[in-house]
This record gives C-alpha cells, structure tokens and sequence, in this order.
C-alpha cells in the first residue's frame, strides 16, 4: 500500500486568462466555479490539504485548447473525468 508521502496527485493547473473558454466548453460548467478567483482559491485549498497529509501534489498546466484537442481524439467530452485524466497524462510527462 502506498503511503502518502510516495503518493503523486496531478493537480490541473488552469490559467486566468483561459477560464471563460473552459467554461464554455465544459460539457459540466455549472459544476466549475464561475470565476477564476473562485476556482483559485478552491484548488490552492486542495493543493494545501493534500500538501498537509504528505502527499506531493503536481500542477499540471492546462491550455485548454490542447485539452480540447485531446478530448475529440479521445472521443470524450470536456468534463471534470476528462480534465482528470488529462492531467494524470500530464502527469507523466512532468515527473
């Protein structure tokens, strides 16, 4: 069983100027906060809760064009188990 401090979480990482646009095409956008600032301060919260317990926490950059690309290659639709999973991907690509 891992513990966590050998425990890595993809945490995507969205940009202000990009979140207008991820709200638009988010198949779940009344899930998403509505501003940027909400979203910021909701996930440097969870980046703080996970950090708390151990566990390395990884920002993945999200540029939401790339991640909608990724979503039509992928058949899916640009949702909160799309975004995920693009960041797991990311994931690999930074550790």
């Amino acid at each position: 069983m891992n513990s966590p401090e050998n425990l890595v979480v993809a945490l995507a990482w969205y940009r202000r100027e990009q979140w207008a646009l991820l709200r638009t095409v988010s198949a779940d956008a009344d899930k998403l906060e509505k501003t940027y600032d909400e979203w910021l301060a909701f996930a440097s919260e969870e980046l703080r809760k996970l950090e708390a317990r151990g566990i390395r926490v990884c920002k993945i950059d999200v540029e939401v064009g790339a991640l909608m690309q990724w979503c039509e290659s992928e058949g899916r639709a640009v949702d909160g188990e799309a975004r995920a999973e693009y960041a797991r991907q990311g994931l690999g690509r930074e550790v």
